[in-house]
């Protein structure tokens, strides 16, 4: 769905202006501009993520500490930003003039009908049917906003640009866990180390060494396979890696999780050209969108309410069914 990807591909950081307040409503998160975000809809988008996660991990997920904060506090904190997001898109498609039909607003309230009538009516879920109307048409608004600023965008897709290779890698991080099992960032020195002992892995290839036993010796990641296409890693990795042809490695790459190595086991994976051609052309979408969206929200004030953002308990919302976005690309899904 164009929306979750326009949303979660733009960083609140440097856009807008920020100012915590105890002085909004106990029902309203934040203003957004002059639109309030309600404590409603807050809860609708963390019950989706609480089934989410714990459908793929497990409800003892939210104490787990990752890079130094709870998974809970992690994600709090995308939601809130993805309710942002979604307020912001929605001024700014008022702003640039796209609206809403009647036919689509009367399928708006369709789509919202089916998706409060699957949750467990037993329960109070924190938000009701009229929560979930409202963000289903900020949501579309947010979409075609979407699509109508990056109508211009280059949709010819060559075959070597939708290829897709394998590959094996070495990676010597920069993150280590504290004695409290929390990930923090390595010194200077410490990265400049990595940086010899990489060297001299190289070296160790060059003399013939098999690239699997080096892994098991050296990779501080238990995985050590992955499959790429372009516009999936960062630059400079993604320029060795399509640069290698089958069997060849890289020299040293420093990324900003640590350092890699790579050999590349297929220079060619067969796969579905239509589909590898729309994410390429999505992506490229989303950074033409980026663009104009971080130009628009630098002046917007976000005013947020942190006395409430606290008190949330992911423990205590009641679980989603996982469908919101289901339904909602069931009936606007491009």
């Amino acid at each position: 769905m164009a929306l979750i990807l326009a949303a979660a591909a733009v960083s609140l950081c440097g856009c807008g202006t920020y100012r915590i307040t105890a002085g909004l409503p106990d029902e309203v998160y934040a203003r957004v501009g002059n639109e309030r975000i309600g404590l409603d809809r807050l809860m609708l988008l963390l019950s989706e993520q609480k089934y989410s996660y714990e459908n793929t991990f497990n409800s003892g997920i939210w104490k787990e500490v990752i890079y130094g904060e709870t998974m809970e506090d992690y994600v709090k904190a995308s939601v809130s930003d993805m309710a942002f997001n979604i307020e912001y898109i929605r001024i700014m498609a008022d702003d640039i003039g796209v609206g809403i039909t009647s036919n689509e607003e009367e399928t708006v309230s369709k789509a919202a009908k089916e998706y409060y009538d699957s949750l467990d009516n037993a329960v109070d879920p924190g938000f009701t049917e009229s929560t979930v109307k409202e963000l289903y048409m900020d949501m579309l608004m947010a979409q075609k906003t979407f699509y109508g600023i990056t109508s211009t965008v280059d949709t010819e897709v060559s075959i070597d640009e939708a290829r897709i290779i394998d590959l094996q890698y070495i990676l010597l991080s920069y993150h280590e866990a504290d004695d409290e099992g929390r990930m923090t960032e390595i010194s200077s020195a410490g990265k400049s180390d990595k940086m010899k002992l990489a060297e001299r892995i190289v070296s160790l290839l060059d003399d013939g060494e098999q690239f699997t036993m080096l892994i098991k010796q050296y990779s501080d990641s238990e995985e050590y396979t992955m499959e790429i296409g372009i516009g999936e890693m960062e630059n400079a990795f993604e320029k060795a890696a399509f640069d290698l042809e089958s069997g060849e490695y890289s020299s040293p790459i420093e990324t900003g999780d640590g350092i890699y190595i790579l050999k590349c086991t297929n220079d060619n994976v067969e796969s579905d050209y239509e589909a590898r051609k729309a994410a390429i052309i999505l992506s490229r979408r989303s950074t033409l969108f980026k663009q104009s969206f971080i130009s628009y929200a630098q002046g917007v004030e976000i005013e947020y309410n942190t006395a409430i953002y606290d008190r949330i308990n992911v423990d205590e919302i009641v679980k989603g069914n996982g469908e919101f976005y289901e339904i909602f690309e069931k009936y606007f899904g491009n």
